[in-house]
């Protein structure tokens, strides 16, 4: 499987217990569609441009859900305060 650009998949906390996914991917906007805890908040209709968000409890958790969607370790901007 070809790895994914880091720019194509966002990971950061919203509030406790609440993270949101944001891609440009179409492929990774399926999987997260297909899977019952990610609930699409937002697309774009003339762009590739999907946000996602998931209630997990802990960052690690989400961490894990980041490596399953991408097959690789998130990296994490501590300026901006997001894992890509």
């Amino acid at each position: 499987m070809k790895e994914i650009d880091m720019s194509q998949l966002l990971m950061w906390k919203e509030s406790l217990g609440r993270f949101r996914f944001q891609t440009t991917n179409s492929k990774l906007a399926r999987q997260m569609r297909g899977r019952k805890t990610f609930n699409l908040t937002a697309y774009s209709t003339n762009e590739n441009f999907w946000v996602f968000t998931v209630d997990l409890p802990s960052t690690n958790d989400a961490l894990k859900r980041y490596k399953s969607l991408t097959k690789r370790k998130a990296k994490y901007d501590s300026k901006e305060e997001i894992y890509y």
